[in-house]
C-alpha cells in the first residue's frame, strides 16, 4: 500500500514539473521509477519468504553422538517431509549428512521435546564412502508430534 502511494506521488511530481520535457517523457520516467519501487518491494518480500523457509527447515537442534563426530560426520540441513511414504500414515525428516571417513550401518534418529523426553525414533541404513555427502531420509509414524520437537539426536545403532 505504501508503494502505491509512492508511485502516485512520483507520477504527480514528475507530471507537474515545468520545462521542455514532454508529458510522454515524464510519464515514461514515472513508470520506470514506479517499476523500480515495486521491484525493490517484491525483491524484499521474496527474500523474506526465503529466509522464513530457511528458518523453518533448519530449526532443529541436531546433536551428533561422539562416535559420529569422531568419524567426521556433520549435518547442515534438516527438512521436514510430509507424506514420506506411499501411505498417509507416515511423515519424515531428511538430513543432509556429510562425512570425512567411510561410515556404514544403521543411523538412528531420536526426537526430543522441550522437557528432554523422547517423543519418537527412526533409523535409516547408510553406506558412505570417504568424503561423501547426501540427504538421509527418516520415515516416522504419523502420530509422532514432529512439531513439538525441540532437538534431535543422531547416532549409530549398536548391533
Amino acid at each position: 500500500m505504501k508503494q502505491i502511494g509512492l508511485l502516485l506521488m512520483a507520477c504527480l511530481v514528475l507530471c507537474s514539473g515545468c520545462g521542455r520535457e514532454s508529458l510522454k517523457d515524464k510519464a515514461k520516467r514515472a513508470t520506470n521509477k514506479a517499476g523500480q519501487v515495486v521491484g525493490e518491494g517484491a525483491s524484499s518480500f521474496f527474500t523474506g519468504v526465503g529466509e522464513g523457509v530457511d528458518k523453518t527447515i533448519t530449526s532443529y537442534d541436531v546433536r551428533l553422538s561422539d562416535e559420529l563426530k569422531g568419524l567426521g560426520v556433520s549435518v547442515t540441513i534438516a527438512k521436514r517431509m510430509d507424506g514420506a511414504a506411499s501411505n498417509n500414515w507416515q511423515q519424515g525428516l531428511s538430513f543432509y549428512v556429510l562425512n570425512k571417513t567411510p561410515v556404514s550401518g544403521a543411523l538412528r534418529l531420536r526426537l526430543f521435546n522441550d522437557k528432554g523426553q523422547e517423543i519418537g525414533r527412526s533409523s535409516a541404513q547408510i553406506v558412505f564412502g570417504a568424503d561423501d555427502a547426501r540427504y538421509v531420509p527418516f520415515t516416522l509414524n504419523k502420530e509422532i508430534p514432529v512439531s513439538m520437537t525441540k532437538y534431535v539426536e543422531l547416532d549409530l545403532e549398536k548391533e
